[in-house]
């Protein structure tokens, strides 16, 4: 309800007003080890400075007006296929014509179609973009896409005017490397799906198995909003339960066939490592959306009391995976997903 607060407020509060919250919550919460209903104040009051503090945390520059088609240049850091067919590139960008260095959005979201060039994770690419400030709600009180985008650094979305142009190859970071190594598997797996199905099945299959959306057609996603029943194609609970689960499951059957294994060595707690390595591996692989983070979050609780021999409540569960996802993305508490 704090965050809800902040996020409520008409204008952005200073931090000579959000000190005093600050320091009146962390009183609170001190006094608040006998008293609950001072720990539920304190962590209002807290709630507005988390929302002000991450605000803070990620401001950058961002693009204020609408241009005409700009030279830019960046590193590809992510691309994917839009249910309309284009590429959504999130760009990198070292440089814009006419931005000053210190006035240039860190990163841009490009729409291009696969005709102007097909990029990769990784590419160091030179595009002739049409810029526009982030986009508001398409109706009062509406969704906010343009909220998403600046909480993940992104100043601007852009639309590309021709050929995407690649660049000589520059020093990747790792990171990027990694996410790009996630993108080919991704491709695979899709490949394969392809291959052994067709059509809508597969491009709902690949949904749901790697969380990559884009092939499905505009009117099949028309049709699973309309009948809300869009939530099923998130990456959520019930894949992260059947991912790890299953995982958890075959490592301790496989286990238990040696008698000298299972009765001298506490293979339950082997099979709860491998299934907490295994639900990491399913999150980053299906994006680490934030209903995947709640659920990985949730069922890490789980193998994490099997490793310390303690029991797990999924209510508690439930808990932790909520304050650990507000504390490090406040802005979570906005989206249907966090709140469903």
């Amino acid at each position: 309800f704090g965050i809800w607060i902040y996020f409520a407020l008409p204008r952005e509060p200073s931090w000579l007003a959000i000190a005093p919250l600050a320091l009146a919550g962390l009183a609170l919460l001190w006094k608040a080890r006998a008293r609950p209903m001072l720990a539920v104040i304190a962590c209002l009051l807290l709630g507005v400075v988390l929302g002000k503090a991450r605000t803070a945390w990620v401001d950058a520059p961002t693009v204020r007006a609408t241009t005409a088609a700009r030279l830019t240049r960046g590193l590809v850091e992510d691309v994917s296929l839009t249910s309309s067919g284009r590429q959504a590139i999130i760009l990198r960008t070292e440089q814009i014509a006419g931005f000053a260095p210190d006035a240039t959005p860190a990163r841009l979201r490009v729409s291009a179609t696969l005709k102007q060039g097909k990029v990769r994770i990784g590419d160091h690419v030179e595009i002739n973009a049409l810029l526009s400030p982030l986009p508001g709600p398409v109706e009062p009180g509406g969704f906010d896409y343009g909220r998403d985008l600046y909480f993940q650094g992104i100043g601007g979305t852009a639309r590309a005017a021709g050929k995407i142009t690649t660049l000589d190859p520059v020093p990747v970071p790792w990171l990027i490397r990694f996410n790009g190594g996630l993108e080919d598997l991704r491709g695979i797996i899709g490949g394969h799906l392809r291959e052994t199905l067709s059509g809508t099945t597969a491009a709902i299959g690949e949904a749901i198995i790697d969380g990559e959306r884009g092939a499905i057609p505009k009117d099949v996603n028309v049709s699973f909003q309309v009948s809300g029943l869009a939530h099923v194609l998130s990456i959520s609970g019930l894949h992260m339960v059947l991912a790890a689960g299953g995982v958890f499951w075959a490592v301790r059957a496989i286990l238990a066939l040696f008698p000298s294994l299972a009765l001298n060595y506490p293979i339950k707690k082997w099979a709860a490592a491998a299934a907490l390595a295994a639900g990491l591996f399913y999150m980053l692989l299906a994006g680490s959306q934030v209903a995947t983070q709640r659920s990985y979050i949730m069922i890490a609780v789980v193998f994490f009391a099997v490793l310390v021999d303690r029991p797990a409540f999924s209510v508690r569960n439930l808990a932790i995976a909520g304050v650990l996802i507000l504390l490090t993305e406040p802005e979570a508490a906005m989206q249907a997903s966090f709140q469903m």
